[in-house]
This record gives C-alpha cells, sequence and structure tokens, in this order.
C-alpha cells in the first residue's frame, strides 16, 4: 500500500514534467505522417502520389478529377511517366466532358456543389504535360495534338483586353 502511496505522491510532484513527455510522445507520433503536400513540396513525388491514395475518393464523387491531377502532377514530377499518363488520359476526358453533375445546383447554390472539371487553365497544363509526355516517346503528332488542344481549352480565357489573353 505504501508503495502506490509513493508512486502516487512521485506523480503529483512531478506531473507538469510526465505530461510534457507525454505530449511530446503523442505529438512525436502525430508529427510522423505527412500530407501529400508535404511530401510533394519536399521533392517526394513516389511518395507523395502513394499518400494520395487512401484519400483519392470513389470515381463517382463530384472532386475525383481534382484528385486524378494531384496524381498526374505527382507521378510527372516523380519520374512515373507510365502513370502520369495514365492519370492524364482519365483527368482530360473528365474535364472535357459535356454537363457535369451539380451545374444547375451551382448556378443557384455554391460552387461547392459542382463537380470538378477544372478551370481553362488547368485544362491547359493538362493538355500541355500530355504534349510533354508524347514529346518524350518521340510521338511528335501526338504531341502537336495534345498541345493545340491545350490552345483550344485556354480560348474560354479569351477577351478584348490584349494583356489578358496572353496568360497562357
Amino acid at each position: 500500500m505504501q508503495f502506490g502511496q509513493k508512486i502516487i505522491g512521485y506523480m503529483l510532484r512531478h506531473s507538469l514534467t510526465i505530461a510534457l513527455i507525454l505530449g511530446v510522445i503523442v505529438l512525436s507520433g502525430c508529427a510522423g505522417k505527412k500530407t501529400p503536400y508535404q511530401l510533394f513540396a519536399e521533392c517526394q513525388y513516389a511518395e507523395a502520389d502513394a499518400a494520395l491514395d487512401p484519400l483519392t475518393p470513389k470515381e463517382t464523387h463530384q472532386n475525383y478529377m481534382l484528385f486524378e491531377a494531384l496524381h498526374a502532377s505527382a507521378a510527372f514530377e516523380g519520374g512515373n511517366y507510365l502513370s502520369a499518363r495514365e492519370y492524364l488520359h482519365t483527368l482530360r476526358d473528365g474535364m472535357e466532358r459535356v454537363g457535369g453533375k451539380g451545374e444547375t445546383a451551382a448556378v443557384v447554390a455554391s460552387e461547392y456543389s459542382k463537380e470538378y472539371r477544372g478551370d481553362p487553365f488547368e485544362k491547359c497544363m493538362a493538355h500541355t504535360y500530355g504534349g510533354f509526355l508524347y514529346l518524350r516517346n518521340d510521338d511528335l503528332e501526338s504531341a502537336l495534338a495534345s498541345f493545340r488542344q491545350a490552345l483550344v481549352a485556354d480560348q474560354e480565357t479569351r477577351t478584348k483586353d490584349v494583356e489578358k489573353t496572353k496568360d497562357f
């Protein structure tokens, strides 16, 4: 019984120290897992791509294409060009689809209800990266077609203001 009282007395006298040690142990365990964005920023592209897998929603989810874009970026920057091509193919097809889930709702409600299909600049970049991948494989005709698709996607941003037409 006295042994238990000694332990309790010790813990009460050093409760702040014990709390700090437990806090450091808990935080160090949580801090070890980095987000895909942190991994990407640290040029750990394969790890970022793998970390995206459990976060990627089902294909029917409205933001699935956004995750395809993230996967494509990580694969491309990491030199995994075969995977990047697959991600970009899915991404470009999804971005070019006419009509999307929640389009009508987005007019009267929020953008959040709308299916992600990319802004004109994002569509341009998807086609541009595709062109780079075709160039890597010496497929010049497909590269040219992809670069032309990038220019077509950029036409959505065309205005009479000459300065704004130089964005891509």
